[in-house]
Parts: structure tokens; sequence; C-alpha cells
């Protein structure tokens, strides 16, 4: 089963996403490098995962982070891309005040973005990204961004 799994792209420190669940939860399909591979729940049981803590833009701490989904629709994804922000890019979040819009630095550029459109960015700390990319120390096959399934 293990080299079926590392065959399906399984392999430590990918990024794993549940896309769909069948209406009875079996099978479940995800996200593996760029294409769909649906598991059953036996078959996803003998994958090891490890979730990131992910947060809003709007609710993280200032600093480092970077981003790892928008949960927007397509005219939020083109206002956000027009401002340098997509995802997997590294930004900084600055100190923001308790009212108005959030300060970040991307590419070297300061922008303001509203606090709307700031809850629809899902970021993790950039130190804790890398970190997940290395290379595991134990079973750790894959690592689940959203849900913390297998």
């Amino acid at each position: 089963m293990r080299m079926r799994l590392l065959a399906m792209g399984l392999v430590p420190g990918v990024e794993v996403k549940v896309k769909s669940r069948a209406p009875m939860g079996d099978p479940t399909t995800y996200d593996v490098k760029r294409y769909s591979l649906s598991l059953r729940k036996d078959e996803a049981a003998c994958v090891l995962v490890e979730q990131e803590p992910v947060m809003t833009l709007a609710d993280a701490d200032p600093g480092r982070l970077r981003v790892v989904g928008i949960t927007g629709g397509r005219g939020m994804r083109t206002r956000l891309w027009a401002a340098g922000i997509a995802e997997d890019v590294v930004l900084d979040k600055d100190e923001l005040l308790e009212r108005g819009p959030v300060p970040v630095r991307v590419q070297g550029r300061s922008v303001q973005i509203g606090r709307g459109m700031a809850e629809q960015v899902q970021v993790v700390a950039a130190e804790q990204s890398a970190r997940a990319c290395e290379a595991p120390t134990g079973p750790r096959v894959g690592r689940d961004s959203e849900s913390g399934e297998r």
C-alpha cells in the first residue's frame, strides 16, 4: 500500500487539500500536486498529515506571512492579484491601527488592504511554512492546510 500511495504522489512534504467528499463520506477527493486524487477511508488512513495553523490576514499578528488561499470570488482574486497578493506569495504585515485598512508590504511595495478583503486572505506564518517543506524526520507523508484530513 505504501508504494502505491507514493506512486500516486503522496510523498513527504507534499501539500494535500480536501477537494470534495462523496455523500456518505467515502471516497474523498484530494488536490495533490495539481491533480485530483480520490481515496477510500481505508487508503486515506495510511497517510499521516500535519495541519498548518491557517488564519486570515486580518487576524494574523504583524510579521512575515505566506498566502495559502483566497476565499473570495473572481473579482476579489483579481483585485488582490493587482496588488501583488496571490497564493504562495510571501508578504510582511505591518502594525495596524484599531480600525481601518490592513497595511502590508508585498514585493517591496506598501499596500493598504481593506479589512473585508483581508478577511478573505488565508495565511500561515512564513517560518512555519518553510519548516513544513523540510525533509520529514518521522513517518509524516503530507499535510492538509484546510481541515486536518488525510
